[in-house]
């Protein structure tokens, strides 16, 4: 998602995603409860604060998010990111907020897109990077597999099946990128795992929390979103239980809901 940077655009920004979400909400597939498998506490999970959190619903206050100027006080700035850091960049779009950290910090960094245009458009741009800045051509998920993609810019989102205009990607485990890159070159510490992939942050969080990656991650910035198949009640339940677990391990640094939040591991 790319963020306003005008006050009159918030209405524009915040009218699109509900009428997104209405529209997905009234399709007959939409009308079901949330899916079973989605329907269960984690033992780990903090249960006040899930109940607190599923109270405030889409509580999206942009107004914060401008006058705090959190784009450049937040998230750019809230890590101690240094030539010698290891940064992983789930969903990398373009590349053009991934610049701003590398041309501040020259960190390490793995980047993940599944589009091959993105990928591409990765690939020139970081070529500077002399290796430090590496791509790959595919999503991050539980399991080796691939998946239909409809590609519109930053509102881009998986499908559940194939469509008109969708394309097939591929998806991979961690394990691979982490025991050969980032364990055997790095000592196995991800200094910030930064999360924009218009709605897979969902599954991919849900994975990465499950199999204990994130207890390796001394800084998480996420970016959920409210449309595609994570949409109202959904969108609200699956983000309150993930941060219900990431609380375990973590400290919240900073949270403007469902525009960018900020966590810190703990000790770290």
């Amino acid at each position: 998602m790319t963020v306003p940077s005008l006050s009159w655009k918030h209405a524009v920004f915040g009218a699109l995603g509900l009428i997104t979400c209405v529209v997905l909400l009234l399709r007959p597939q939409s009308l079901s409860v949330v899916p079973a498998r989605q329907l269960h506490f984690n033992v780990n999970v903090n249960h006040s604060s899930f109940i607190d959190c599923i109270k405030k619903g889409v509580n999206q206050d942009l107004d914060a998010w401008f006058a705090s100027n959190a784009q450049e006080s937040k998230v750019y700035t809230r890590h101690e990111l240094n030539p010698e850091a290891v940064m992983v960049d789930i969903g990398g779009f373009t590349g053009d907020q991934l610049k701003v950290f590398y041309d501040r910090y020259h960190p390490f960094v793995y980047v993940f897109e599944p589009i091959k245009k993105y990928y591409d458009v990765l690939v020139d741009k970081f070529s500077p990077s002399k290796g430090k800045v590496v791509a790959f051509n595919y999503g991050i998920a539980q399991q080796n597999t691939s998946v239909f993609f409809v590609e519109e810019g930053d509102r881009s989102r998986f499908v559940p099946q194939h469509q008109d205009g969708a394309q097939e990607v591929q998806l991979r485990t961690f394990d691979e990128v982490f025991y050969s890159r980032i364990a055997s070159q790095h000592g196995g510490m991800i200094d910030l795992l930064h999360i924009n992939c218009e709605g897979c942050e969902y599954d991919v969080l849900d994975y990465i929390i499950s199999a204990g990656w994130h207890t390796r991650m001394k800084n998480i910035l996420v970016q959920f979103h409210n449309y595609g198949d994570s949409c109202g009640h959904e969108a609200v339940y699956r983000r309150c239980r993930l941060r219900s677990l990431l609380a375990d391990t973590h400290t919240e640094d900073f949270n403007y809901p469902f525009v960018w939040e900020g966590w810190r591991l703990k000790d770290a």
